[in-house]
């Protein structure tokens, strides 16, 4: 639920800057934005880059699931060579580890350590 709220901003953001480049006169002929979502839910990182439909997932599809054409598969492959990124505009979903994912804090009820914790590692104190 939380990644298909962060797309929807992110999607947002991401057609409000193409939209925005041409009147500013910056240049967008052969490339494209990049993006790169981490998500430490193993569950959410699986429907959203394998994308398929179980009896289970069936009835989250409309709701959450309005992302799926933009993330990119693991059947997409890698770039086209080892020293380039991606530039089709997709966006890639990576795992990270729940220690390390720090929206933690405004997505869950942390205890007092793991918030402070967290709460060090965005803002510094």
């Amino acid at each position: 639920m939380q990644l298909s709220r962060t797309m929807t901003v992110l999607l947002g953001i991401k057609n409000t800057l193409e939209d925005l480049l041409p009147p500013l006169g910056l240049q967008t002929s052969n490339r494209s934005i990049t993006s790169t979502v981490f998500e430490d839910n193993a569950g959410a990182l699986l429907l959203a880059t394998e994308q398929r439909i179980t009896p289970r997932t069936r009835q989250l599809l409309a709701k959450w699931h309005h992302f799926w054409s933009w993330i990119r598969k693991p059947s997409d492959g890698p770039p086209r060579d080892a020293n380039s990124t991606w530039d089709d505009g997709k966006i890639t979903a990576k795992k990270i580890s729940t220690e390390l994912q720090r929206a933690d804090m405004f997505t869950k009820g942390l205890t007092r350590v793991l918030f402070e914790r967290n709460r060090k590692m965005i803002c510094g104190w």
